[in-house]
């Protein structure tokens, strides 16, 4: 989840976008989604999202766990 005007979802966009489009990622079948919670409150609503950048793990279609942990390639590759 991210809001545009944010300093930080700007920071790790360029990270996340390397990772979606690693051959890792791939080899993982992962899927990426941008949300911007200026469009889509309701979404993080749901997940109760309080700051920014938020990054959630799903599997299978039910949330598994907010990612809290360092925001470079390396580290968010090894989570998935």
């Amino acid at each position: 989840m991210h809001a545009p005007w944010c300093h930080h979802c700007k920071k790790m966009l360029p990270v996340l976008e390397q990772v979606a489009k690693s051959k890792i990622a791939n080899n993982m079948n992962l899927t990426f989604a941008k949300i911007d919670v200026d469009h889509y409150a309701s979404i993080a609503k749901k997940y109760n999202v309080k700051g920014f950048p938020t990054t959630i793990l799903f599997k299978d279609g039910e949330k598994k766990e907010i990612y809290k942990g360092e925001k470079d390639k390396d580290s968010i590759i090894e989570i998935a």
